[in-house]
């Protein structure tokens, strides 16, 4: 498992020698989390030798996420046992701390200045431009964020 926190990224080498790790102590899963969103569970949000995961799966999480299924948890009173409640109730006090760093989206990235720029001027993009992948996946980051927080608003 790697966690990265405030606005450190999941670094794609690291990750890729964890991996390597995992797949030598027959290990069948490298987890990670930051702040950085991802689509699905199984999307890194850094890029991954694909040769990599072949013996050894690769998950990430968002500390919203995180927090988002404590807090739907416990509003569902899912977690019976009494410690373990606690437990995810500090979790998710320390989640909510300014200090642990957990921040949700903030911005679409340069590539969306460009991107608009080239919409006023009628201009085409192409579609396997690496401008439009970052924008794609810059607006499918707002997209997650925003659900999360509808999901912690509407606790489901």
């Amino acid at each position: 498992m790697e966690a990265k926190a405030k606005n450190a990224d999941i670094d794609s080498s690291q990750v890729e020698r964890y991996l390597d790790i995992a797949k030598a102590q027959r290990i069948d899963a490298v987890i990670t989390i930051s702040n950085q969103f991802v689509a699905t569970p199984t999307h890194s949000p850094c890029e991954i030798n694909r040769q990599k995961l072949k013996k050894a799966s690769l998950f990430h999480w968002s500390w919203s996420y995180l927090k988002t299924e404590a807090k739907i948890q416990l509003s569902k009173s899912a977690v019976s046992d009494p410690d373990q409640a606690y437990m995810l109730e500090e979790f998710v006090r320390y989640l909510e701390h300014d200090s642990a760093g957990v921040s949700g989206f903030e911005q679409m990235g340069k590539e969306w200045v460009e991107a608009c720029k080239l919409y006023f001027a009628k201009s085409k993009l192409d579609k396997k431009s690496p401008l439009g992948e970052a924008v794609v996946r810059d607006w499918d980051e707002l997209m997650r964020c925003t659900a999360l927080l509808m999901s912690r608003e509407l606790e489901t």
